[in-house]
């Protein structure tokens, strides 16, 4: 018997969260906190996404909307870090027109 879902962080499954979790006295009491009240402190927020970027690889970063922006563009071409679509030869419109 168990649980018939337990969620996962994309590509990173649970056990490698769980060993990040347990390497940081601040991740493992942010974790602690939730649950306790309704409202989750934003000191809290702050270091639960402070772990999720250092999950994805940007330990630099603090913001997971920083991280979001930054892993797609990390697979464009140098010098060309503009829009993440900047990086197609057509047109997308013209892309999604022409497809059979």
């Amino acid at each position: 018997m168990g649980c018939d879902y337990t969620a996962a962080f994309t590509r990173k499954g649970k056990v490698c969260p769980f060993d990040l979790m347990l390497k940081s006295d601040d991740y493992v009491y942010a974790f602690g906190q939730l649950g306790l009240s309704q409202e989750i402190p934003s000191n809290v927020i702050l270091v639960l996404e402070h772990f999720v970027c250092t999950l994805y690889g940007k330990k630099n970063l603090k913001s997971v909307n920083e991280a979001r922006f930054a892993l797609p563009s990390q697979h464009i071409a140098p010098g060309k870090r503009g829009h993440p679509l900047d990086c197609f030869a057509e047109d997308c419109f013209v892309l999604i027109l022409t497809r059979t």
